[in-house]
């Protein structure tokens, strides 16, 4: 059995539509989550309840990844029997044979460690005009994903997911409160072996997508969240390695460009391992093998720095510090997807199939 999970907050018509859309082809198990939507919607809710569909609700807007794990803890505590969820987005963006196709993909693999989305296609088509914002967004988006996190989907942003009962106590766990929640949810999965099954589904911008409670800035910041903690710790560490750097430069002593590069690297890296390890990728196990991989990191990535900044500076006689920032810059994006994916890996903690 599939169940639909809708999580909503000030929804119109649309939501009444789409229930009656489920129900006519034979979703009997719908739960909505009104996220503290407006009194004014409260009619809605009401003909949501008289078609069938099962309502809870927050007296106050908590987010849509809170609102996903309130509805999953109510399926958890009353389906107990179910094989999956499908979660929905109210505003209609989600046709109904696409919902069909997600649910059927599920109940083929809703004993594997797999999650399905459907995923939209960002390009402007004859009947579909996409938002800029959208189209830019996702863009930037996936290749950030994809070269820096390891991760390889088409939509990371996608309401439409279909989950396996077994993973639902998972998602429970993980951390975030509003939009960054869903792709938390796909970061911390990736990082555990779990699959994503992509599944085409039609791209719908009804009035220029002006209904969605979504803002570009405030949720992008949420959204990238570990791409900008990580940024900071890395710029904190950055000065010290290069005012390390700098000062070693002043002194009456011969020290050679080696030298200073493994000097100023050894002394940034306490502090960048405690926060990357601590605050940027939450992993609190396994000390002795990550800062053994830190450490391998940290010799490599110091000597390619070292090479480079002395190659440089010999052959075009260029300001010695300049050199090494735009060397350490372009070390950085490297250096950001060899800690995600290895260093701080997540070990032994694959989630099985019951």
């Amino acid at each position: 059995m599939i169940l639909i999970l809708i999580p909503a907050l000030n929804p119109d018509e649309k939501l009444i539509n789409l229930i009656k859309e489920l129900i006519d082809v034979g979703y009997k198990n719908i739960v909505v989550v009104n996220d503290g939507s407006k009194s004014s919607c409260r009619g809605i809710f009401e003909e949501v309840k008289l078609l069938g569909a099962t309502v809870t609700s927050h007296c106050t807007n908590l987010g849509k990844g809170r609102a996903i794990k309130t509805g999953i803890n109510y399926i958890l505590n009353n389906y107990p029997e179910c094989t999956g969820v499908v979660t929905v987005d109210a505003d209609g963006q989600h046709r109904i044979a696409d919902i069909q196709k997600c649910a059927n993909e599920l109940e083929e693999k809703h004993q594997s460690n797999h999650i399905v989305l459907g995923c939209r296609q960002f390009v402007n088509q004859a009947d579909v005009k996409v938002p800029f914002r959208s189209r830019l967004g996702n863009i930037c988006t996936r290749y950030i994903l994809r070269y820096l996190c390891n991760l390889h989907v088409v939509d990371s942003q996608t309401g439409l997911r279909g989950i396996p009962f077994h993973l639902l106590p998972r998602l429970m766990t993980i951390s975030g409160e509003r939009y960054e929640y869903e792709m938390n949810m796909l970061l911390d999965l990736a990082d555990e072996g779990i699959h994503f099954v992509e599944v085409p589904i039609q791209t719908v911008y009804e009035d220029n997508n002006s209904i969605s409670h979504f803002n570009p800035l405030a949720d992008s910041v949420k959204i990238y969240t570990v791409i900008i903690k990580y940024s900071m710790a890395s710029l904190l560490s950055a000065v010290l390695d290069n005012l390390t750097f700098a000062l070693l430069t002043l002194s009456p002593y011969h020290i050679s460009i080696w030298a200073m590069t493994f000097i100023g690297r050894a002394i940034s890296a306490i502090f960048n391992f405690s926060i990357n390890k601590k605050v940027v990728f939450k992993r609190s196990e396994g000390l002795w093998g990550q800062a053994f991989r830190y450490l391998c990191l940290l010799i490599i990535s110091g000597s390619i720095s070292a090479f480079f900044v002395n190659a440089i500076h010999a052959a075009f006689a260029a300001n010695i510090i300049l050199v090494k920032l735009i060397v350490e810059t372009i070390l950085y994006f490297v250096n950001f997807y060899v800690q995600k994916n290895f260093v701080f890996a997540r070990k032994g903690e694959k989630i099985n199939a019951n």
